[in-house]
Order: C-alpha cells, then structure tokens, then sequence
C-alpha cells in the first residue's frame, strides 16, 4: 500500500502524484505481484478515490497470492 511508504502528504508531493494519480483520481493504492506464465510476473494494482484500504483487504490479497 502506498500508505505503507508514505504520507498522504508526502505523496501529494510526487511528481508521479501530479502528472498522473491526481487526474484518475488515485489517493490510495494496494499492489502485489503474481507469478505468471515463463517466468513473466503478473501486475495487480487496486486504487481508490477515498478511504485506505483496510488490514482485511490486505489479507483478502494475501489469500489471492498463495495460490
């Protein structure tokens, strides 16, 4: 999660905030990666407008990674 990394403020700062999470409008971000086929790896990233996403989120995603 972004909220892992920064704060709100801190990431309102970026540059990447400006040029391209403030259009969307992203303010909070959760990622993980997947192991794809050949060796490629699979990019999920979930965002939101409003309202971090919680620790059952988080453990939702983890669920989807085990697998």
């Amino acid at each position: 999660m972004i909220s892992d990394f920064l704060s709100g403020e801190r990431f309102h700062r970026l540059g990447l905030y400006a040029e391209f999470f403030r259009g969307i409008p992203v303010e909070h971000q959760m990622a993980i990666s997947l192991p794809g086929p050949d060796e490629q790896v699979i990019g999920v990233a979930l965002n939101r407008a409003r309202g971090d996403f919680s620790d059952q989120d988080r453990a939702l995603l983890s669920v989807l990674r085990a697998r």
